[in-house]
């Protein structure tokens, strides 16, 4: 039987554009899949084991290990994916720690959730689990920083609060008392950011010097103040620089970057 070229060209161009076909159709489903399902987020903060984060439209989202409430979404589950927390739509930043979370709103009240183990939700009480978020007090604040079993934050006036565990000197009162509610920590009204880890803190002012507390590990030089205390229990500024403008605590290690945008390290290396 005498069969054409003409008829395996046209089997081949069918093959081709039947390639051609399929692969548009499964560009078309994955364009669909990511324009569909891609989420836009507003801000995010990593706990150990769970994460939160605000969408621009306001509202507030948590994923991970939820146990003792740390997600905030009212049964203490984990959660594979994002869940949505309440239905509130004025979220403005958000704080994870290790067992519980802060968020403050648009009108700078700020509202906790998860294990309040030493009183580090500072509701004034240590009911253990916190399962939805909760306000805490009427005041308003600038930023809050939620670290392990105690807590930072700084108000809108610009002063200094701290509470929850305070065996290290980490809520930075000048005791080692546990605190349920939010202490002041000084006089001071110029305080401008905060952040903390497991047991220590550093601050920056409006004037860019750098002020740090807790744990000290002097073999590692944490504080960088220069002395060999273990414990520093109120906020002792760290060398002479004035310039921050930025920093972040580490495990064992600070960063902070200066106003020319330098970027300087110390501690356990």
């Amino acid at each position: 039987m005498k069969v054409r070229k003409g008829f395996f060209l046209y089997i081949y161009t069918k093959s081709l554009n039947y390639r051609k076909m399929k692969k548009f159709i499964l560009y078309t489903i994955l364009l669909y899949s990511i324009t569909t399902t891609a989420q836009c987020w507003e801000s995010i903060s990593n706990g150990e084991q769970h994460v939160m984060a605000i969408r621009p439209n306001g509202t507030l989202w948590g994923w991970g290990n939820g146990e003792g409430g740390k997600l905030g979404n009212g049964t203490g589950w984990s959660s594979s994916t994002p869940d949505q927390i309440g239905s509130a739509t004025d979220w403005k930043s958000i704080s994870a720690g290790k067992e519980h979370s802060f968020g403050l709103k648009d009108n700078g009240t700020l509202w906790g959730w998860g294990i309040n183990a030493f009183g580090s939700l500072g509701t004034g009480n240590t009911i253990l689990f916190n399962l939805t978020p909760v306000q805490i007090g009427t005041q308003t604040w600038k930023t809050v920083t939620a670290s392990t079993n105690f807590s930072i934050g700084i108000r809108t006036n610009g002063t200094l609060w701290g509470w929850g565990l305070n065996e290290n000197g980490t809520v930075g009162d000048g005791t080692t008392i546990n605190r349920s509610v939010p202490v002041l920590i000084n006089s001071s009204t110029n305080w401008k950011m905060v952040s903390s880890n497991s047991a220590r803190s550093m601050a920056i002012k409006e004037d860019g010097t750098i002020w740090a507390w807790g744990l000290n590990a002097p073999s590692f030089g944490i504080i960088g103040e220069g002395g060999s205390q273990n414990v520093i229990s109120v906020p002792t500024q760290v060398n002479t620089i004035t310039d921050c403008k930025l920093m972040a605590v580490g495990f064992g290690h600070y960063l902070v970057i200066k106003n020319n945008g330098t970027l300087w390290a110390w501690g356990g290396g």
